[in-house]
């Protein structure tokens, strides 16, 4: 029943993946990379066009063939794409990626996909976009803002200039840390 309700796999080309023997060859590999794309604009992709030409891109940055698989979720708001990648090139060899290519770099080059896709956004688009996640509960792009500005564990949002942050309103940065306050991850220190 599991089986029903799961994505259908795919891999560089649209030939049928039979799934037992895909598994027993990922097995072979020392290990199994485990990726997760979450496109913010992901309904406006065409998902499986785009895992391919990230792969390609992936291909071209390691200077190596990799072996891949991946199915497409629709069954969130987010639509995304689970990828794995076999731990182990067509030589046998492991794909050499190394620890701030997994941690940013397959994250910008997903990025770099996207906006090829789609074009960039607008700024009303962004502010729009990020307005969304002031009560996440999971980092977004206004805490690295937030970061970047506290001086010894501080942050006078009035000291600090909208072009230092990016552009941004002061208001959304303003709402953040008050969400950021109520979850206990901040406090005002001085009340003017």
């Amino acid at each position: 029943d599991t089986e029903k309700n799961a994505p259908e796999l795919y891999g560089r080309d649209d030939k049928a993946i039979n799934i037992k023997s895909k598994v027993n060859d990922f097995e072979s590999a020392p290990y199994i990379f485990n990726i997760l794309i979450s496109p913010e604009d992901g309904e406006k992709l065409d998902l499986k066009d785009f895992t391919r030409d990230f792969i390609s891109v992936v291909e071209k940055d390691l200077k190596a063939k990799i072996d891949w698989v991946a199915g497409n979720h629709y069954d969130t708001n987010d639509p995304h794409v689970h990828v794995l990648i076999k731990g182990m090139d067509g030589n046998g060899n492991p794909p050499l990626m190394k620890r701030d290519y997994i941690s940013n770099g397959l994250r910008s080059r997903a990025s770099q996909v996207v906006n090829k896709k789609l074009g960039l956004k607008s700024h009303e688009e962004v502010i729009e976009s990020l307005n969304l996640k002031i009560s996440s509960t999971k980092k977004c792009e206004i805490d690295a803002i937030i970061a970047q500005h506290k001086v010894e564990g501080s942050l006078d949002l009035a000291k600090i200039s909208s072009e230092d942050l990016n552009e941004l309103p002061h208001s959304l940065v303003a709402k953040r840390l008050e969400f950021l306050e109520t979850k206990g991850l901040a406090h005002k220190t001085d009340e003017h």
